[in-house]
C-alpha cells in the first residue's frame, strides 16, 4: 500500500514537473543552450534585443496558431486576412512587438490592385533581394515562394510582419529604427521558414538597410532623380512642394511627390515605383489588376531583366477617398501633369535610365 502511495505521489511530481517545463517553455523558457527560446524558439534573447526595453531582462511572448487548415481560420483569426499565426513580445515594463503571419494582402508599396499614394510615403525597401518594406513602425517580408505550399496555400505568398510596440523606440534615430526592426524581422521569418522546411539560400539581410525616406526640395530638372523627367505644371507651387526618393530597381524603388499639411499626414500627391523582385513580379502577373487612369501597371524588360514599374496618383480609387486625400487629390490636379502623361513620361524616363530601347 505505502510503495503504491508512493508510486503515485511520485507520478504525479513527474507530471506536474513536465507541465511547468513545457508552459515555461511555450512562454518563452530557456533554450538547452542556455539562451531564452521565445515565439516557440523562433527568436532568441540575443536575436530579439535590438528591440528591448531592457536588453539584460527577461522576455515573455505567446505563439498562437490561428488557421486551422487550408482556407480556414481559427476562432481568433480574422480569416478575411488570412491570418496563419501571432506571437506578441513583452517584457515587464511593456510591448517589445508583435510577430504575424498571413497570407499576403493587396495593401502596401507594390501592390496589384490600386493604393493611394500614401502607401508609399515613409515605405523603405528591405533591400539584399528581399521582398518586404519598412515604415515607422512596422516591416514586412515575403516568405520565400515555396513557403506557400508548406502553408498549404497554394501559390499565394506568405507575409511576415514585425509590429513595433516598445514606448520608447522614439529613442533611436529613423535610420537605426529601420535596421532594428529588419535584423529582428528577418531573424523570425529565417527560423520560420527552416522550421517549415522551406527555407532558400539568400533569404537573409546581406545588405545595408535602406534608411527612411528624405523629403527634399523638387528640382526644377530631373525630377525623382531621373534625366528629362518632369511633373510639374508650370504654374506649379513648386516651393511648396516635395519628392523623397529611396531605394533601387532591383529591390524596389520609388519616388514620392507630397506637399506639407499641418498635420504629421503629408499630401501624397503622386508616386513612382520600380521593383525587379523575381517573386513580386510572378505575383503581379497572376493577379488582376484593377487598373485605373490613376494606378497603372507596367512591365518592362531590360538587359535580360525584367522589372514592376507603377504608378499612383492621388486619384487612385477617388470614391474611397477621405477628407484628407480629397486635399491631396486637389493639389495634385493644380501642381502636377495629369495621371495619363504623367506615366507614359515616367515609363520612358525609367527605360532610358536602365538603357532599355524605347
Amino acid at each position: 500500500m505505502r510503495k503504491t502511495v508512493r508510486f503515485a505521489i511520485a507520478s504525479s511530481l513527474t507530471l506536474l514537473l513536465s507541465t511547468a517545463v513545457v508552459f515555461h517553455w511555450k512562454s518563452g523558457g530557456e533554450e538547452s543552450g542556455g539562451g531564452q527560446a521565445i515565439c516557440d524558439g523562433l527568436l532568441t534573447k540575443e536575436a530579439i534585443s535590438p528591440l528591448s526595453i531592457d536588453p539584460e531582462g527577461e522576455y515573455e511572448s505567446s505563439r498562437k496558431e490561428l488557421v486551422d487548415g487550408p482556407g480556414e481560420s481559427g476562432s481568433d483569426s480574422p480569416g478575411r486576412r488570412g491570418m496563419i499565426s501571432r506571437c506578441p513580445v513583452w517584457q515587464s515594463e511593456g510591448g517589445i512587438a508583435e510577430f504575424e503571419v498571413f497570407v499576403a494582402w493587396d495593401f502596401g508599396p507594390f501592390r496589384s490592385e490600386p493604393v493611394t499614394p500614401g502607401w508609399y510615403v515613409d515605405a523603405s525597401p528591405l533591400g539584399s533581394g528581399l521582398n518586404g518594406w519598412t515604415e515607422g513602425r512596422r516591416a514586412e517580408v515575403w516568405l520565400p515562394q515555396k513557403c506557400s505550399d508548406d502553408f498549404k496555400m497554394g501559390n499565394k505568398p506568405i507575409q511576415v510582419q514585425l509590429e513595433l510596440q516598445n514606448p520608447r523606440h522614439g529613442q533611436w534615430g529613423r535610420d537605426d529604427k529601420r535596421r532594428r526592426m529588419a535584423e529582428v524581422l528577418m531573424s523570425y521569418a529565417k527560423n520560420l521558414a527552416q522550421e517549415k522546411g522551406c527555407d532558400e539560400e539568400g533569404f537573409e539581410l546581406a545588405d545595408e538597410v535602406p534608411g527612411a525616406p528624405v523629403h527634399e526640395e523638387v528640382p526644377v530638372e530631373g525630377q525623382c532623380g531621373l534625366s528629362g523627367f518632369g511633373v510639374t505644371r508650370d504654374q506649379a507651387s513648386r516651393g511648396e512642394l516635395r519628392q523623397s526618393v529611396v531605394g533601387n530597381y532591383e529591390d524596389g524603388w520609388s519616388c514620392v511627390l507630397t506637399r506639407e499639411s499641418e498635420s504629421d499626414r503629408k499630401y501624397a500627391l503622386a508616386a513612382f515605383a520600380v521593383n525587379g523582385n523575381d517573386q513580386l513580379i510572378a505575383h503581379h502577373r497572376n493577379s488582376r489588376a484593377n487598373e485605373s487612369e490613376g494606378f497603372q501597371t507596367e512591365f518592362i524588360t531590360c538587359g535580360g531583366a525584367e522589372y514592376l514599374v507603377q504608378m499612383s496618383h492621388a486619384e487612385s480609387e477617388p470614391q474611397d477617398h477621405d477628407e484628407h486625400e480629397r486635399k491631396a487629390l486637389e493639389y495634385a490636379e493644380a501642381d502636377l501633369l495629369p495621371a495619363r502623361v504623367l506615366h507614359e513620361s515616367f515609363v520612358d524616363a525609367v527605360k532610358e535610365k536602365l538603357g532599355c530601347a524605347s
